[in-house]
C-alpha cells in the first residue's frame, strides 16, 4: 500500500524547488490572428528598446576603455630596443634581446644577428634591413642563376627511364560479364 505524501508547511531548504508563482491569464478577446499580431508588435517594440539599451551601454563602455588606455599609454615609458631586457629559453636561445649593434657588441654577440661584420660595418648598414636576404641576393646577382649553368638547365643525374611495356604480352580480360547501360561508355573513356 502506498503512503500519501506528507504535507509540510515549512519553507524549502537546500536545493529543493522553489514554489511556483501564481499566474492568471488575460482573457482572449478577438481572433487568434489578432492576438498573434499583438504579440509580434509587443515583441518588436521590446526588442528595439533592448537594442538601444545595449548599444548605449556598449558605447559608454568603449569610451571608458579608450580613456583608460590613453592614461596607461601616457604613464608607461616608450619601450625601445635599447632598454629591453633579454631572457633565455631552456635551450639557451635569447628572446627579447636588443637589436641595437652597440648593445649586442657590448654583450659579446655579433653586432648584427646572422652576419659576421664588425661594429663599424654594422653602423653603415641600413637599420632594420633583412641582411641575410640582401647577402643571398648579392651572391645570386654575382654568380647568376644556379639552375642555368653553361647555358642549359641543370637536372640531377639519373639514367633515362625505360619505355613502358608489358613485355610484349597483350593483356586481355576474359570474363562472362557483359557491360550494359552507361558502363561501355565509362570503360571506353
Amino acid at each position: 500500500m502506498a503512503r500519501s505524501p506528507k504535507n509540510s508547511t515549512s519553507s524549502p531548504s537546500g536545493f529543493e524547488e522553489a514554489p511556483q508563482s501564481s499566474f492568471e491569464g488575460a482573457p482572449l478577446s478577438g481572433s487568434v490572428a489578432d492576438w498573434v499580431k499583438q504579440l509580434e508588435a509587443e515583441a518588436e517594440a521590446s526588442s528595439v528598446e533592448t537594442q538601444r539599451e545595449i548599444a548605449s551601454k556598449a558605447g559608454k563602455h568603449r569610451k571608458k576603455i579608450e580613456i583608460e588606455a590613453r592614461k596607461e599609454a601616457q604613464k608607461a615609458p616608450p619601450k625601445t630596443a635599447k632598454n629591453t631586457t633579454a631572457s633565455k629559453t631552456a635551450r639557451g636561445v635569447s628572446i627579447g634581446a636588443s637589436s641595437d649593434p652597440k648593445t649586442r657588441a657590448a654583450a659579446g654577440l655579433n653586432p648584427v644577428a646572422g652576419m659576421d661584420v664588425s661594429l663599424e660595418d654594422a653602423a653603415n648598414l641600413a637599420p632594420g634591413a633583412v641582411t641575410a636576404t640582401v647577402d643571398a641576393l648579392s651572391k645570386l646577382i654575382e654568380s647568376g642563376n644556379p639552375l642555368f649553368k653553361d647555358g642549359k638547365l641543370w637536372t640531377p643525374h639519373r639514367p633515362a627511364r625505360p619505355p613502358k611495356s608489358e613485355g610484349g604480352v597483350a593483356i586481355r580480360m576474359a570474363s562472362d560479364y557483359q557491360p550494359a547501360g552507361d558502363q561501355p561508355t565509362a570503360i571506353n573513356d
